[in-house]
């Protein structure tokens, strides 16, 4: 169950998973790092922006696969990256938007300037124009 807001909404679909004692697990994420400890038999895991080059990594798999970024795209590559904020989301839906692009540095230029104007936007903000530039 993805993106979980108060411990009301668990609680209102939680019978809906039986405890039959087989196994079975169910993963919650949530933003609230309290609501995590409501959880019954919870084991919680705290997520962390990704570093600097755990970015690059993710960014490079994403766009790439096994193969590895031009030389003359890493400069503008390492910048989308660092727009991104650590936010693996944001990596995974620019890396995959330009896999699809054309691999020049005028086409990067684009992403790189729209995801530029996103970072200076609050936190949800920026995320949901991520996410919009998808759209377009």
């Amino acid at each position: 169950m993805d993106d979980m807001w108060n411990i009301e909404a668990w609680d209102g679909v939680r019978r809906f998973f039986p405890d039959n004692r087989d196994g079975s697990r169910i993963v919650v994420t949530t933003r609230l790092s309290n609501l995590a400890s409501l959880f019954n038999y919870s084991n919680g895991h705290d997520m962390q922006f990704l570093d600097k080059a755990a970015g690059w990594n993710l960014f490079s798999k994403t766009v790439f696969g096994d193969g590895s970024c031009p030389l003359e795209l890493e400069s503008v590559g390492e910048k989308i990256v660092e727009g991104c904020r650590g936010l693996p989301l944001a990596i995974v839906v620019i890396g995959g938007l330009l896999s699809k692009s054309e691999l020049t540095k005028e086409s990067w230029g684009i992403f790189e300037e729209n995801l530029s104007s996103s970072v200076n936007l609050d936190d949800s903000e920026s995320c949901l124009q991520v996410l919009y530039m998808s759209y377009k």
